[in-house]
């Protein structure tokens, strides 16, 4: 089955707020196989906290990778969409994150 193609004119652009830099991140991805195949992803840092912007960068990580592998072909844009989200989730909450670590709560002292 052929879908009918659309024309799509995108930008992106960050106004860094009053903080010194911008921890949120947006990017348009072009497939790397597929003509006309693109990706738009908005990934949230951590609002001001130290090393806030490494809670975006494995959304947009994850996004790239599982965006190369798909398959508009084959593969159902729903399933992946939910798989970036599923995927940039479990990075974010691993025990290495920034995110993680600033739940944690602090050992007992000794």
């Amino acid at each position: 089955m052929t879908s009918k193609g659309y024309r799509l004119t995108a930008s992106t652009g960050i106004h860094k707020g009053d903080r010194e830099y911008q921890q949120d991140q947006i990017a348009l991805i072009s497939h790397p196989r597929i003509n006309g195949c693109v990706l738009g992803v908005v990934a949230d840092g951590m609002g001001g906290r130290s090393g806030g912007r490494k809670a975006s960068d494995p959304v947009m990580m994850t996004a790239k990778q599982l965006f190369e592998r798909y398959s508009p072909d084959h593969d159902d844009a729903p399933t992946i969409l939910k798989q970036i989200v599923t995927e940039s989730h479990r990075s974010s909450s691993s025990p290495r994150s920034p995110r993680s670590r600033s739940r944690t709560a602090p050992s007992p002292p000794s």
